[in-house]
């Protein structure tokens, strides 16, 4: 008998299972698996965890619960019984608004210029290395681990080239979202799917320009994952992130997060705005200044000008009708480059790469 830790199924029963079994001559060999609750390990301080409430009238609550729900464990460490009416008292508990951060003596101050606040979370725009909190996976098209290509750094933002997840998981202490800033140029046989809890949120089949997913979390511990799939390893198309904004996961911030290269705000600001035209901040934290004449800064840094070159550009093939795919054209990520022709789109006769069948159409 095989135990399978599964809560869903409580005390459980046997059920035979056949699909393994191996015949051995002259000899009876039964083969049952057991889903049950008491298939899993013993319930720890590890599996716990707590936040805490609002101070309301001084007062405020400590709440213990199970970080997953249903629990994947049995037995052992029971849940503690939640604290009531405590006095605020503690620095924890003190609760800024966005575009400020605590200091000393229970007391919150505006972000200075350069910087920005979401009034407690996580920002995670810097890109110049994968920040720990994020495990970067590589799928092969049966969804299982490899060690092939996985999410790229590239300073202001990460890009998938097919076949990818990122996962990671955050406490939140009061109820707050994460935003999700991102690209999606896909042709039709990649998604782009987002994940919560292990609940599909969305799939995107393909979004050229940025956009923002906003996604409501409660308090608790939640895990999250972006799967970005692929069907046909020659087939080409990329998802950018820009960034991700997790609010609710902290009471204040104690330091103000620095607006990436390209982008300025104001003392006390929520967010970063993008430098104005032919202006520049090469820095993270740094202030926008204009460009000589002559040079532009689309991402910060002022450079002279030029044509895109051929190979800054990438093809996004539609759905082949009838014999026939629509082709559009657009620059690959994010070109430094001005577009010498215009996005056209083409109908051309559908082809399969070599070793390759078509199979509607």
């Amino acid at each position: 008998i095989t135990f399978e830790c599964d809560p869903s199924y409580g005390k459980g029963y046997p059920i035979p299972g056949f699909q393994n079994h191996t015949i051995v001559e002259n000899e009876c060999n039964y083969e049952f698996y057991w889903p049950s609750i008491y298939g899993c390990p013993l319930c720890t301080d590890d599996d716990i965890s707590f936040y805490y409430t609002e101070c309301n009238d001084g007062l405020y609550n400590k709440i213990y619960y199970w970080k997953e729900n249903p629990k994947n464990c049995h037995s052992g460490k029971t849940l503690p019984p939640s604290l009531i009416n405590l006095k605020c008292a503690t620095e924890d508990m003190t609760i800024c608004p966005e575009g400020s951060y605590w200091i000393e003596n229970n007391t919150c101050s505006k972000c200075v210029q350069s910087t920005f606040s979401v009034g407690g979370g996580n920002v995670f725009n810097d890109w110049r290395k994968m920040p720990p909190v994020f495990t970067n996976k590589c799928l092969n098209s049966e969804g299982e681990s490899c060690d092939e290509d996985k999410w790229v750094t590239h300073g202001y933002f990460i890009n998938s080239y097919g076949n990818t997840q990122l996962e990671f998981s955050l406490n939140f202490v009061r109820q707050g979202s994460i935003s999700i800033e991102y690209r999606a140029v896909l042709p039709i046989d990649q998604t782009l799917e987002f994940i919560t809890d292990g609940k599909t949120v969305i799939i995107e089949q393909s979004q050229i320009n940025y956009k923002t997913l906003d996604i409501t979390v409660p308090i608790g511990s939640h895990s999250f994952s972006l799967i970005h799939k692929r069907t046909n390893k020659l087939s080409k198309g990329f998802v950018s992130i820009k960034s991700i904004v997790a609010k609710g996961t902290k009471y204040h911030d104690k330091l103000c997060s620095n607006c990436i290269p390209g982008y300025d705000s104001e003392a006390g600001s929520t967010s970063c705005v993008k430098c104005p035209d032919n202006w520049y901040n090469s820095n993270f934290g740094g202030k926008c200044k204009p460009c000589e004449d002559g040079y532009v800064s689309p991402l910060g840094v002022c450079y002279k000008l030029q044509d895109c070159e051929d190979s800054e550009y990438m093809n996004i093939y539609g759905t082949c009708i009838k014999g026939f795919v629509t082709v559009s054209e657009t620059p690959k990520d994010e070109t430094l480059c001005i577009p010498k022709r215009n996005t056209t789109e083409i109908s051309v006769e559908c082809k399969c790469p070599n070793e390759l069948y078509m199979k509607n159409g």
